[in-house]
């Protein structure tokens, strides 16, 4: 049964990034806002990954020969963040001591639920050094696990170098590295997972329309799956290193539109590097320089709007499951033809989704004893990213091992419409539950033939409900044939039991 808390569909800015820019469309004509973050973030220097997490609420970056890093001033760079206390106000910096170690550690990618991470590196047991590659953390509110390499087909960096992004999704890799193929120094790949193996296809090099005979670097793929976002010093810009944009126009991942620079009012001489926008791909974090401070740090700027991603919609809340505890609890959740994804709900309780394409869309979640919560939305006309906001209130089903029964009419195993509305609002309801079907008849006819009968009559409600979606393995089917009479009148011996387990 789906319990509403409540439905907001608004636009979501992030405190600090709340303006909106209105340039026109000459590049040189980008002139827009820029501000330099608080000193609590950007005290020291240097830094080239700013990772802002959807919510805006914590932001992560690396942080170059630190004292405090894992291995003192040796170390190249750790993992710090800093959480938002307030409006423009920022906590002390704090060591990721759990994904740092003695060798180069970036955060490059935070799941739109900030649940998993893209790290640089395959860990080593002893968690200080590390192979080139990349790997997955996931968070559960308290604690980042060990790292998991993804598993890259053919790869291989002849750089010291690296950057690396992914979809929203987490299916879609693009990474910085130079290899032999490469137009320059590092360029621009791709990579595609296939979910079947777990197995990441062979980097893919994104064509001369992206890279140079320069450097590409820090890639950020926006959540419409089409806009990416890039530093390069192979083209001729501003400074030494500027930030660009560039679209796919079609679903190749060769094909990109011309990139575009983001402008004097965000690159300047002195070199851009890092970019990674907020929730409604209006505003960004950037690595970058100011004639005031005199120094490179962590700047907000307003996007111009050609610069910014084309519609999408973030659909976000709270999956609430009642008398729960803060137990561990795997929850599914489904969207259309998308494929499933799976949260365990804890000590976090917020999910995110990232739909790029326009339609109507049903989202259904789903965790076994608890009842089903769906909500459905239509982003066919939206002009510009939105976030919908819809949490779910999951209840324990109470009613285990309640009998549901379906009667036959004599000699007969076929389901009448009655019937199929009967099991048609079991399904809705316990779908992810373990069950029980048992078959029974009355007392004509011999013992065999109502045994085979009974079970005929079970199979038939097994089968509807396998049609439907039950899975088979969730099913326990028994004939019992004309055993355990509830009545004289035979009409309520034929029937078939459902019992919930």
């Amino acid at each position: 049964m789906n319990r509403i808390i409540r439905i907001n569909i608004f636009l979501f800015y992030l405190i600090i990034f709340s303006l909106r820019a209105n340039s026109g469309p000459n590049p040189d004509s980008m002139n827009t806002c820029k501000e330099r973050l608080p000193n609590e973030i950007n005290s020291y220097q240097p830094v080239l990954v700013p990772l802002l997490t959807p919510d805006g609420r914590r932001i992560y970056y690396d942080r170059k020969w630190h004292p405090k890093n894992i291995n003192s001033t040796n170390d190249q760079d750790d993992i710090w963040y800093s959480d938002r206390i307030s409006q423009g106000i920022w906590s002390e910096p704090k060591n990721l001591t759990e994904l740092n170690t003695f060798d180069s550690d970036v955060l490059f990618w935070i799941s739109p639920d900030g649940r998993i991470g893209l790290v640089y590196g395959i860990y080593s047991d002893k968690h200080i050094q590390k192979k080139q590659g990349f790997s997955f953390s996931e968070y559960d509110g308290n604690n980042w696990s060990k790292p998991e390499s993804l598993n890259i087909k053919n790869f291989y960096n002849d750089s010291l170098h690296f950057y690396a992004n992914l979809s929203a999704d987490g299916k879609i890799l693009i990474m910085s590295v130079s290899r032999k193929d490469a137009v320059g120094g590092l360029d621009l790949y791709v990579s595609f997972l296939n979910e079947k193996t777990q197995e990441w296809s062979a980097p893919l090099n994104m064509g001369k329309e992206i890279n140079t005979k320069g450097n590409e670097e820090t890639p950020y793929l926006a959540y419409d799956n089409k806009t990416l976002y890039f530093s390069s010093n192979g083209y001729k810009g501003e400074g030494e290193q500027d930030l660009y944009f560039s679209r796919r126009p079609d679903d190749s991942w060769k094909r990109w539109s011309k990139p575009q620079n983001l402008g004097k009012g965000i690159n300047t001489k002195f070199g851009e590097q890092g970019i990674c926008l907020t929730a409604l791909g209006d505003s960004a974090i950037i690595v970058s320089y100011d004639s005031v401070s005199k120094r490179k740090g962590l700047y907000w700027i307003c996007l111009p709007k050609e610069a910014q991603p084309e519609p999408y919609t973030i659909v976000s809340g709270d999956i609430n499951i009642k008398n729960n505890n803060d137990k561990i609890t795997d929850v599914n959740i489904f969207v259309n033809d998308l494929p499933e994804q799976k949260i365990r709900i804890g000590l976090l309780k917020n999910y995110s989704i990232v739909i790029p394409e326009k339609k109507i869309y049903k989202i259904r979640v789903e965790a076994e004893n608890f009842s089903t919560g769906s909500f459905e939305f239509d982003s066919r006309d939206i002009k510009w990213p939105q976030i919908i906001k819809y949490d779910f209130n999951l209840e324990q089903i109470k009613n285990i091992n309640e009998k549901f029964i379906i009667y036959f009419d004599t000699d007969s195993y076929e389901l009448n419409e009655e019937n199929k509305k009967i099991i048609d609002e079991f399904y809705k309801e316990y779908r992810k539950n373990k069950i029980q079907i048992s078959g029974y008849a009355d007392e004509t006819g011999t013992e065999d033939y109502n045994m085979i009968l009974s079970m005929k009559r079970a199979k038939q409600v097994r089968d509807y409900l396998v049609n439907k979606g039950l899975k088979i393995k969730n099913i326990q089917i028994n004939a019992m044939g004309e055993k355990e009479p509830i009545s004289e009148d035979y009409s309520k011996n034929r029937r078939v039991e459902i019992i919930i387990k």
